[in-house]
């Protein structure tokens, strides 16, 4: 993996973790509730979000899907959207493919 892969992966699971902050905002639901129904920790949850260490694993990713109602794929096709798909990085979409 080159350095600009490693960039552009590194961009994509932000933009990943933002649409993730962004659909649990909008579903009224607190991390707490969020980390009961899903089994992560709130401590975890709450690093996740805030990109500090390791980025959301797609279980992860699908179980708080499942709660709020999305799929992996629905969340990729809303960080397409985000700026880092602009700059010439494969979306994370395209990327699941």
């Amino acid at each position: 993996m080159t350095r600009d892969d490693r960039g552009c992966a590194e961009a994509l699971a932000q933009q990943l973790t933002t649409e993730v902050r962004v659909a649990i905002k909008a579903s009224g639901m607190s991390q707490r509730d969020i980390a009961d129904r899903t089994g992560i920790a709130l401590r975890t949850l709450s690093r996740r979000l805030r990109h500090i260490g390791r980025t959301f694993s797609v279980p992860e990713i699908a179980a708080i899907g499942d709660i709020l109602g999305f799929t992996i794929v629905d969340i990729a096709e809303r960080a397409e959207q985000q700026p880092a798909a602009a700059v010439g990085c494969q979306s994370p979409a395209a990327a699941a493919v």
